[in-house]
């Protein structure tokens, strides 16, 4: 019917500068017109077509255009858990191999100062490790990456299936023993303050039958290893896998040839 406002508080009767009526118009967010037009363009195009933008109109708007990647509510932590299995799978595991092929150059830029270079051994605290020596010696911050290692295999998991899951759960349970190498090195320092077994520096208990450089590497290249067996799985799953896949991970064309 005309003149009947149609849904309240999300839409504005526009009068013209002689007080002609121009019907009613659409209030929208500010946070939208940039998206529309620019402030130029606004006050540019005739009365009727101009949007009034008002957030206190329309709040529930407001709030949708803020959270509508998570289907206009509030976002929860299992909602980001399932957007990074989800959607953001690929950015995710791409972000996760960054970080851990940066620590992989740290690890190797320090066996090459030690069998390259023959340098010793406290000499040899890889790249960072030269213009901050305290990152080599900090317990903490050894523990904070292996955590955080642990913690991003845990996190990423429900995006996988299939023989991929299977890889990926290889590499949790192995950097989750690499893990506890860890804690028993950061208890030495920040519980016991002294070295157990003996020894002059902290010592985990591989440590008592390999040197702690090589021992790293070793547990390092078991974790990443069957971590990117999982990651070739799941870029070319089989077609019962891609079948149960919930992300975009798996390259086109193959997804579904592979067997």
């Amino acid at each position: 019917m005309a003149g009947t406002r149609p849904a309240p508080s999300r839409w504005r009767r526009s009068n013209g500068p002689f007080g002609q009526s121009h019907g009613w118009q659409p209030v929208l967010p500010t946070c939208l017109k940039p998206y529309l037009y620019s402030e130029s363009a606004v006050r540019a195009v005739p009365a009727p077509l101009q949007v009034v933008c008002s957030t206190q109109e329309v709040p529930e708007m407001a709030d949708m255009t803020q959270h509508s990647a998570f289907g206009g509510h509030r976002p929860s932590f299992s909602d980001l858990v399932a957007a990074l299995n989800g959607r953001w799978h690929r950015q995710a595991l791409l972000t996760f191999l960054v970080i851990v092929l940066a620590h992989w150059a740290e690890h190797l830029s320090q066996a090459f100062q030690i069998w390259g270079l023959g340098w010793t051994r406290p000499e040899s605290r890889g790249v960072l490790g030269l213009a901050f020596p305290w990152l080599v010696t900090s317990e903490w911050l050894h523990y904070g990456y292996a955590i955080a290692m642990l913690g991003g295999l845990v996190l990423l998991r429900p995006g996988f299936v299939g023989r991929a899951r299977t890889w990926w759960d290889i590499a949790i349970v192995l950097q989750f023993w690499h893990h506890i190498e860890h804690i028993l090195l950061l208890f030495q320092v920040a519980v016991l303050h002294h070295p157990l077994f003996g020894s002059a520096v902290p010592t985990s208990i591989a440590q008592l039958a390999f040197p702690r450089v090589e021992l790293h590497l070793f547990y390092n290249a078991i974790v990443t290893i069957p971590m990117l067996i999982a990651m070739l799985y799941h870029r070319q799953p089989s077609a019962e896998d891609a079948r149960q896949m919930t992300c975009n991970c798996a390259v086109r064309g193959l997804a579904t040839a592979t067997t």
